[in-house]
C-alpha cells in the first residue's frame, strides 16, 4: 500500500515537473521575443533620422506594394527613400505595417557587404509615413539586371526548357556598387 501511494505522489510529481518545464519555456519563448522588441525599438531610436534632414524629389521613381521610392539628399549625399504610408489603413493594417517596418529596419542596418546596399537609418516623425533611408544605386535595377544575366547565361538557346550546357558555369556577381 505504501509503494502504490508512493508511486502514486512521483506520478504527480512527475507531471508538476512537465508543466514547470513547459512553463519555463514559455517564458523563455516570451522574454526572447521581448527582447527582439527592444532591441527593434532601440534601433529606431539608434537610426532615427529628422524628416527636415531629408531634401526628397517630388515624383518617386519607382514603386509597389505599400510604398513608393523617391531619390533625394541627406547630409549633401544621394540616397532613396523608401516611404510607406499607412494612411488610409485599419488599425491593425497599421500595425503590421509598423512591425515589419520595424523588423526589416532591425535586419538591414545590421548589414555590411560591398555588394548590399547601406541603410542609414529611418524617419519616424509622422506615425502614419515610415521613411527607410538607404544609399542610391543609380545602376540599373534589380528585375533588369536579372533579365540580361538571364539572356547572358542562356544566350536564348534552350532545349524543352533548360540550359543546353554552353553558358557560363560561375557567372561574376554584380552588385549596386559595381
Amino acid at each position: 500500500a505504501m509503494d502504490e501511494k508512493l508511486d502514486i505522489v512521483l506520478q504527480g510529481l512527475g507531471v508538476v515537473d512537465a508543466k514547470i518545464d513547459r512553463l519555463l519555456k514559455l517564458a523563455e519563448r516570451r522574454s526572447k521575443k521581448d527582447l527582439k522588441q527592444v532591441r527593434r525599438t532601440n534601433n529606431l531610436s539608434k537610426y532615427a533620422i529628422s524628416r527636415d534632414k531629408l531634401k526628397l524629389e517630388e515624383e518617386p521613381f519607382a514603386s509597389g506594394g505599400s510604398c513608393k521610392v523617391y531619390a533625394g539628399r541627406y547630409h549633401n549625399q544621394q540616397v532613396a527613400a523608401k516611404i510607406i504610408s499607412l494612411s488610409k489603413r485599419s488599425l491593425q493594417q497599421m500595425e503590421a505595417g509598423t512591425e515589419a517596418f520595424r523588423q526589416e529596419l532591425d535586419i538591414v542596418c545590421n548589414l555590411a557587404h560591398p555588394y548590399v546596399i547601406r541603410v542609414f537609418g529611418a524617419c519616424t516623425d509622422d506615425a502614419l509615413e515610415l521613411i527607410l533611408i538607404m544609399e542610391l544605386a543609380e545602376r540599373e535595377t534589380l528585375r533588369d539586371l536579372i533579365k540580361a544575366r538571364r539572356a547572358m547565361l542562356t544566350g536564348g538557346r534552350r532545349r524543352n526548357g533548360h540550359l543546353d550546357g554552353r553558358h557560363a558555369r560561375h557567372p561574376r556577381v554584380v552588385g549596386a556598387r559595381g
